[in-house]
């Protein structure tokens, strides 16, 4: 009688894996070929449809919510025109070109709105809908946060409130309008920096926000002390005796790098032994769709069997890699790179695809802890990594 083969664990969860990122590959594809088959239009008083331009698509939320460039006051300031009352001082504004298909390429934040005085406003009709009520024209001067490297702001580009709330299309994925640094309000995760690349690869340099919490299915939780000072822990792991607790602090912030170090803890159950990890971090803006993700991990006190906990990084081994993170259009991530480990003195790497909605993301990861060593081993070879987890 022929005897059945048997697969290891770790290959059946590989392939399930692979099956997933397929499906999640083919039902993105098809939604934005159903996105670029379908233009937004408008009906005029005749009745027929007419394809909106990009004002009429910005006003849809109301006039009064809508500004132009005027002038450009200088390298990092504009001046905007607007109908109403309705910006203040602090206000968050995205700028989309009027060029199509360009979308949005930087973010502003109103400094100052003149007063009617002195700006020359003026009373005119309103635009949205006929002339039976008049509007006050007015101006304000904003300030640049940030921009994408490949485009130019003009004359008569749009100024709009910044909702980055949930999924919308007029925010072209790039590293520059990565959620500013200031923005206040709930922000869509697919908006923000990653807090972490995955449990089998390594921290960022970002940490959470105040009050902002991360939650991993295997029990994993982050809490954000300050926007600079982020302490976690695996939860269940506490329960069985293995005390553990990770403290990540960011010491150095600007819109191109991240600097961040971290520490580690970790008791071994059933021993007095226990792991310390110091870890530091470095994020680097490296183009449009490009970030540099460095990690050095090195292992202050170790244990015996370290070698057995590679697939882990900062759980007592010590080791160095830099990856990247690449953006793709839907603001989902793919993330790759290499990595060598001191205890093991092996060469490894990963690939990885990160599927980001609101709060929720989904990752798959195939990762090896030796290239050399061609079989599905968690400890010398290749194995495969399921992540998901909530941030709010």
């Amino acid at each position: 009688m022929r005897r059945k083969r048997e697969y290891p664990f770790i290959f059946k969860v590989f392939a399930a894996g692979i099956l997933l990122l397929g499906i999640f590959f083919t039902w993105e594809g098809i939604a934005r070929a159903e996105a670029q088959q379908s233009p937004v239009f408008s009906s005029d008083p005749a009745g027929s449809s007419v394809k909106m331009s990009p004002l009429a698509v910005a006003s849809m939320a109301g006039y009064s919510q809508v500004a132009r460039v005027v002038e450009l006051l200088n390298s990092k300031q504009v001046l905007a025109e607007f109908v109403d009352r309705r910006f203040v001082v602090g206000d968050r504004l995205i700028l989309r070109s009027q060029e199509e298909g360009v979308g949005v390429i930087a973010y502003f934040v109103v400094r100052e709105v003149l007063p009617v005085e002195a700006d020359g406003a003026e009373t005119v009709g309103d635009e949205t809908g006929g002339t039976d009520r008049n509007l006050t024209k007015r101006k304000f001067k904003a300030d640049l946060l940030r921009i994408s490297g490949n485009y130019l702001i003009q004359r008569g580009d749009i100024l709009i409130p910044a909702d980055l709330t949930f999924e919308n299309e007029l925010y072209g994925a790039k590293t520059e309008l990565i959620d500013p640094d200031g923005s206040v309000g709930f922000v869509s995760s697919r908006y923000r920096s990653l807090y972490t690349q995955g449990l089998g690869i390594g921290e960022t340099a970002e940490t959470l926000k105040k009050d902002e919490l991360l939650l991993a299915w295997y029990g994993y939780l982050a809490y954000g002390a300050k926007d600079w000072l982020t302490f976690s822990s695996y939860l269940p792991l506490n329960a069985f005796g293995a005390s553990n607790f990770q403290v990540k602090a960011r010491f150095f912030n600007s819109l191109e790098n991240k600097l961040a170090a971290g520490l580690n803890f970790f008791k071994i159950p059933g021993s007095t032994e226990s792991v310390f990890n110091l870890s530091f971090m470095w994020d680097s803006f490296s183009s449009s769709s490009v970030i540099t993700h460095s990690y050095l991990t090195l292992a202050v006190v170790t244990y015996d069997n370290s070698k057995e906990t590679t697939a882990v990084r900062s759980l007592g081994s010590s080791a160095i890699q830099s990856g990247y993170e690449f953006l793709l259009s839907n603001w989902s991530r793919v993330l790759a790179g290499p990595s060598y480990n001191f205890e093991t003195k092996a060469l490894g790497g990963y690939v990885s695809y990160l599927k980001i909605w609101e709060h929720f993301h989904f990752q798959l990861t195939l990762a090896s802890n030796n290239l050399s060593s061609v079989k599905l081993d968690v400890k010398d070879g290749y194995y495969g990594l399921i992540d998901a987890y909530w941030r709010y």
